[in-house]
């Protein structure tokens, strides 16, 4: 297949890119005609799209990009269970982990089967943990099986407050572990282990040093009933001590940043219960609905990538993203400057790679001879 670089679309929006007038869209940026053409509503969430470098007739461009790349046919077959993985050669199903029964493909009715035991299994769970004495979890696990819990729960905290204090451990620096766990009172903490394979190592080690903790206060017979595992291989959690009972599986259909939908949601869960976690589903399934039957040019996923392409491709490919400092250490609550009140938030001076206001004039979709990177944010506006 041509590259799509050498389609006549994208030579299009070469064109139209060239031509685009920075005067004009300066003196109209904040034109409510304009702000309401590039807005989408949805429920509960509305996104104003106006300060793209874009003009309708690029919109239109990038829709008949989308269809010119395949987009529908890749669309049906990331819902309906193609291997659109193409690295590892298998599917990615976040979606089913949140379908409602009706929007289940027929191939895919054992799959969602099995999510919904493992999900009932898990509203159990939560109800005996909050019912119990344990007061505070301490989640294990790194990568997507941290990141995404850990961001959930942070986020939602403020809205009500926790049932159960929520503590992730990721860092393999031994300090990490040695400052939270002396805090935590063994007899009221419950450990919760969330590894696909039960091997990575990071994880592994932070989950000794918590065994260890645990059995020192309590004794080995205590292990049973204050751990708890999120893992597609049962075996190698019963053997560190975990009954099957307590171990809730994923699947290899499911992973990375996708994982917080599936079982490794389960901290979310415990934080906040299994109601505001099956309100998260239905939400991403609200917005699963929308990328599957909104036309694009109103379909928000889309519209964001392919604004983020466009955007990509008018710095002539370059791949200088700018990034905040990294976590490194288990304490870093502010980063450089004291910028960022959580560790989920970027400096305020760091523009993501795909800014819309970010713009090289030179190369790229453009094409020609320009002025170099430009910003549009205006006076006194933080890009974030």
């Amino acid at each position: 297949m041509a590259s799509i670089t050498q389609s006549a679309v994208w030579k299009a929006l070469a064109a139209n890119q060239a031509e685009f007038d920075l005067a004009e869209f300066k003196a109209t940026a904040l034109d409510a005609k304009r702000v309401a053409d590039f807005s989408v509503e949805l429920p509960g969430l509305h996104a104003d799209l106006s300060r793209h470098l874009a003009t309708p007739e690029t919109l239109k461009l990038l829709a008949k990009l989308a269809e010119t790349a395949g987009l529908d046919a890749r669309r049906r077959q990331l819902f309906e269970g193609g291997h659109v993985n193409d690295t590892e050669d298998r599917a990615a199903l976040h979606t089913l982990l949140r379908a409602a029964p009706a929007d289940v493909p027929p191939a895919l009715a054992s799959q969602a089967a099995e999510v919904r035991e493992v999900f009932a299994r898990m509203r159990a769970f939560c109800q005996e943990m909050h019912a119990s004495r344990i007061t505070d979890v301490v989640s294990i696990g790194i990568g997507g099986s941290h990141l995404g819990p850990e961001l959930v729960v942070e986020a939602l905290t403020p809205l009500k407050g926790p049932k159960l204090r929520t503590h992730f451990l990721s860092n393999v620096d031994p300090m990490h572990a040695a400052r939270l766990l002396p805090s935590l009172d063994p007899e009221h903490t419950l450990v919760v282990v969330i590894s696909k394979t039960f091997t990575t190592q990071e994880t592994l080690a932070n989950a000794q040093a918590a065994r260890t903790w645990l059995v020192q206060a309590l004794g080995e017979k205590a292990v049973p009933a204050h751990f708890a595992a999120v893992s597609a291989a049962p075996d190698k959690a019963r053997a560190f001590g975990i009954p099957p009972e307590r171990v809730f599986a994923f699947w290899d259909w499911v992973g990375g940043r996708y994982s917080l939908w599936s079982a490794v949601g389960l901290p979310i869960a415990l934080a906040h219960g299994f109601e505001i976690f099956e309100a998260l589903l239905a939400g991403a399934a609200q917005m699963d609905r929308h990328f599957r039957e909104a036309p694009v040019e109103r379909n928000l996923p889309a519209l964001l990538a392919l604004l983020g392409i466009l955007s990509a491709a008018a710095r002539d490919g370059e791949r200088r993203q700018a990034r905040a400092p990294g976590r490194y250490a288990g304490g870093l609550r502010h980063h450089a400057g004291g910028v960022g009140r959580y560790r989920h938030q970027r400096p305020a001076c760091v523009l993501p790679a795909s800014a819309p206001g970010h713009r090289a004039g030179a190369g790229g979709l453009r094409g020609g001879a320009g002025g170099g990177e430009r910003s549009l944010a205006p006076a006194g506006h933080v890009a974030r």
